[in-house]
């Protein structure tokens, strides 16, 4: 995101807390606080559950426009050609992110949260880019290697960059990011997997 982005982020999200704030502090007594605590679902609220609850509500209005190029690959799916199913004589399948024969790959910008699909092959999709372009070209960050963590650990890795922008930088966002997860790798040449 750009510098003004960020500026503005955390304008807003200062803002967001403050109004918090105002309107926590305007609940007279303690049982009608009690009272907004269970409705809102914040009886026992962390920090980080409050920033992720404020950061979501100003991010529905806010939109990044400048990304670092650092995606979370959230699915891969193969084609299934078994006899199994007479009806279309495929199926398709959702694997492991790391499936070396995965025909399409789904990836979420951290920043922006914009979706990308990417194919194997052109002649299945030829508006996509393809997969080993997409990886090659961009940081792809795989987290669980799966679609077991909702979205492979997509939110995760947006709250730990977003939080880490606004708190201290977004070049320390960078940094935490991609030494706390895991990159996917690929040498292209053989198709195989390395870490």
């Amino acid at each position: 995101m750009n510098r003004i982005e960020l500026l503005t982020l955390r304008e807003l999200v200062k803002a967001e807390k403050e109004r918090e704030e105002r309107f926590q502090a305007s609940s007279e007594t303690e049982h009608i606080q009690r009272y907004l605590n269970i409705i809102n679902g914040n009886l026992y609220e962390s920090e980080d559950e409050k920033l992720k609850n404020t950061l979501n509500r100003v991010l529905l209005t806010f939109n990044i426009t400048e990304t670092n190029g650092i995606y979370v690959c959230t699915s891969a799916w193969y084609i299934d050609r078994g006899s199994s199913h007479p009806v279309t004589d495929f199926c398709l399948r959702e694997c492991k992110i790391d499936y070396p024969w995965a025909e399409f790959k789904t990836y979420v910008d951290i920043e922006s949260a914009i979706p990308y699909a990417a194919v194997l092959d052109k002649e299945v999709q030829r508006d996509e880019p393809l997969i080993e372009d997409f990886e090659r070209n961009n940081i792809v960050l795989n987290p669980y290697n799966g679609y077991e963590h909702g979205m492979n650990g997509f939110h995760e890795v947006r709250f730990d960059f977003l939080k880490t922008a606004i708190n201290e930088s977004e070049e320390e966002a960078v940094k935490l990011v991609l030494a706390k997860y895991p990159r996917i790798k690929r040498d292209w040449i053989t198709g195989n997997l390395f870490v």
